[in-house]
């Protein structure tokens, strides 16, 4: 056996004592830094109630012409109906979708992609932009027939701030120059961090499932479109497996980012050609591969071919997975704290598999994203907008499972990991540098 000299063994010891110090004080200033955001968190929702209170005391002032449904945000449900509505909420599946309005033309592509049920949510920046907004609405039906068929539209704006100006304000509200003014809106590239108004993505998200009145939907943002057949696919699977009464299946697309100015694949085949030439990628590959990770696109790829719909096979939810996929209307509602940056699909995907909801992949189903997500992260995060909108996801997702767990007990806690916690302290910390 090696003997080392002793001098060997001290300076051994050493280096395993700083290290033993250095881990000590390392969790010691975890333990108190995430003790200290769930003081802040704390203080936050103390905050928010009182504004509530206070706003509450001037509801009187406020016109009441509109649903409301909280103390922050108003919304007008069905502004404009479809003009064919489901007979059977089991007879279709509808494709749940919100933004802003400057994706209104989003509407006619979604309609003529989908070839049913769309409920869209738009987010105005005023309650004066409802009227024109509705107009608008009125022209691109008239000019899209399957918009006036399929589509029904809800608003939601912020109750005491009404001096954002008017997403309308070069349209002279004729008809004849809709397509200018959509062109003008649709060009725009707007950040939602440089106006007033937190877009509430949360709230959105449930706004246009509310008008949804199928049993099975699914929530997308308006830039996915879905794959050609998607929804009739679907529908035959559901009766063809004796699917219709599942009520904790939920149904995974892998969703993929296909580059500005090439064509939307046909099919799985098409698709896989433009990912081997580059044209199309894994979304959110650039940010984070974990993102979309467990869905397992090689796996997915390389399944046998079939013409019919089914679910493959099961994954497991992780850190970090935001699936997109198609569910029953008994999974619960978005949590509405959840504004701007929120990771709220991968939190709303832990509160139901916390729930005892199962992950099926799809094997022929994807959607498409119009375009190529950031590519730089280190770009992304030197922005100081960015970190304090991140630093506040951090906080209202402390809320957000402290409620969960309120509601659920400790099946919760698995949405409570170390993991989260500890990027959530880094968040908080990065949001005050």
């Amino acid at each position: 056996m090696t003997r080392y000299p002793t001098y060997v063994k001290d300076r051994r010891m050493k280096v395993l004592t700083v290290s033993c110090a250095v881990y000590i004080i390392i969790c010691f200033m975890f333990i108190v830094a995430d003790v200290s955001v769930d003081a802040y968190a704390c203080s936050v929702k103390k905050a928010r109630q009182r504004k509530e209170v206070v706003h509450d005391m001037n509801r009187d002032l406020l016109e009441k012409s509109v649903e409301d449904e909280g103390s922050e945000y108003k919304r007008v449900q069905d502004a404009v109906t479809a003009s064919l509505l489901p007979s059977s909420e089991y007879e279709d599946v509808t494709w749940v979708t919100q933004g802003t309005v400057n994706h209104l033309r989003r509407a006619a592509i979604l309609a003529d992609a989908w070839k049913g049920p769309l409920s869209i949510a738009f987010f105005l920046w005023t309650g004066k932009d409802v009227a024109p907004t509705i107009k608008a609405i009125e022209c691109l039906r008239a000019s899209h027939p399957l918009v006036k068929q399929y589509a029904t539209f809800s608003f939601s704006f912020h109750r005491y701030i009404q001096e954002e100006e008017s997403d309308w304000k070069y349209w002279n509200g004729s008809c004849d120059a809709i397509d200018e003014a959509l062109e003008r809106l649709t060009s725009r590239r707007e950040n939602f961090m440089e106006t007033r108004v937190p877009y509430p993505v949360g709230l959105m998200r449930n706004v246009a499932r509310k008008s949804s009145r199928t049993h099975f939907f699914t929530i997308c943002d308006m830039d996915i479109t879905p794959s050609l057949g998607l929804r009739t696919d679907f529908l035959q699977m559901l009766t063809r497996e004796g699917l219709l009464n599942e009520e904790k299946s939920l149904y995974v697309m892998p969703v993929f980012e296909v580059q500005i100015g090439v064509s939307m694949p046909s099919g799985k085949e098409e698709l896989k050609t433009l990912v081997q030439k580059g044209t199309a990628r894994q979304f959110y590959i650039s940010l984070t591969p974990t993102a979309q990770g467990p869905t397992d696109y090689a796996r997915w790829f390389n399944l046998p071919p079939s013409k019919e719909m089914r679910p493959a096979y099961e994954v497991e939810w992780s850190f970090f997975y935001e699936p997109f996929f198609i569910l029953s209307s008994s999974a619960p509602y978005y949590y509405e704290g959840f504004k701007e940056y929120s990771y709220e699909r991968g939190s709303f995907a832990c509160e139901l598999k916390a729930r005892g909801w199962k992950f099926f992949v799809l094997n022929n189903a994807f959607v498409l994203h119009d375009g190529f997500k950031l590519t730089n992260m280190f770009e992304f995060f030197l922005n100081k907008k960015v970190r304090k909108e991140l630093a506040k996801t951090a906080i209202n997702h402390r809320l957000y499972r402290a409620e969960l767990i309120a509601k659920i007990g400790s099946q919760a806690k698995k949405c409570s990991s170390l993991s989260y916690r500890t990027l959530e302290v880094l968040l908080v910390l990065a949001g005050h540098l």
